[in-house]
């Protein structure tokens, strides 16, 4: 990972992580998700203020290209990937990012297209093969209540009013 500084088109700092296909920064984080081809599918957190790692070693995650992420109120991480093996585990990871370690996997239910993290709720809305999955973030499984569409989704938004 690299800090540009853009006005002057030049590399200020960098900073080795695991792989790098998706992130979010957030307050002064910088949360990374990617697979590379030495470290396999992972995860790291960076300082970017100092630019260092909060992750001593790159944290596991399922495979795929990952391509989305949402943090819950809780500080869960969502980690969505498309192009995943999708067999004893699914293409979505999570990962505490209070102490920086994966939960354990979840099952396959498909490609993740999109998510959504719902504010102040311990849950995220993710589409995942297609449908609408509401996700308890203090347990990561399906929350009892589930709204159901008919026909396949792929990105999931909110509505400010």
């Amino acid at each position: 990972m690299a800090q540009l500084n853009i006005p002057s088109t030049t590399i200020t700092a960098t900073v080795a992580v695991g792989g790098a296909s998706v992130g979010l920064l957030k307050s002064g984080t910088l949360y990374v998700a990617g697979t590379s081809y030495t470290a396999g599918p992972t995860f790291d957190s960076v300082n970017v203020t100092n630019m260092t790692r909060n992750t001593a070693n790159s944290v596991a995650i399922t495979d795929g290209l990952h391509t989305t992420m949402a943090l819950s109120t809780n500080n869960k991480l969502y980690i969505g990937a498309v192009t995943c093996s999708n067999t004893t585990a699914g293409c979505l990871s999570v990962v505490n990012v209070t102490n920086n370690t994966a939960d354990p996997p979840l099952p396959p239910k498909g490609a993740v297209t999109g998510m959504l993290a719902i504010a102040n709720r311990n849950v995220v809305y993710v589409i995942e093969g297609g449908y609408q999955r509401i996700y308890d973030t203090n347990t990561d499984t399906q929350q009892s209540t589930q709204v159901i569409f008919h026909g396949a989704l792929s990105d999931i938004v909110q509505v400010d009013q």
